[in-house]
């Protein structure tokens, strides 16, 4: 079973600025995702996608994962996550492998279990 964590961290907040880029003790919300998700025993792949070029920048450290650049027009306030999360999967299975499972990590809600 192919299992991908997809952690979705799009530049332009509305109400809070930078909102995923925000440090809780030094680490941003989208490092906490990926750290978490590189705990999680049952997680074949990790995917974020964002098209903001400093989290970019900042994440291509984390040499295991995949960072897709965030098309424009899924970047916009009134998109849906769940058309982000098909858009993702259509290009990963196009350039990778089938997925049979999705765990949705939205770097703000930082605190899991």
């Amino acid at each position: 079973m192919n299992i991908i964590a997809i952690i979705p961290a799009r530049s332009g907040s509305v109400r809070l600025k930078n909102k995923n880029k925000k440090k809780i003790k030094g680490i941003s919300l989208v490092e906490r995702a990926i750290i978490f998700s590189k705990k999680v025993n049952f997680i074949n792949d990790i995917v974020v996608s964002t098209d903001d070029k400093r989290i970019i920048k900042r994440i291509k450290k984390y040499n295991f994962i995949k960072i897709f650049r965030r098309p424009h027009y899924l970047s916009v306030n009134t998109t849906k996550m769940i058309d982000v999360v098909y858009q993702i999967l259509k290009k990963y299975e196009k350039s990778f492998k089938k997925v049979d499972g999705v765990l949705l990590l939205q770097p703000t809600s930082p605190y899991r279990s």
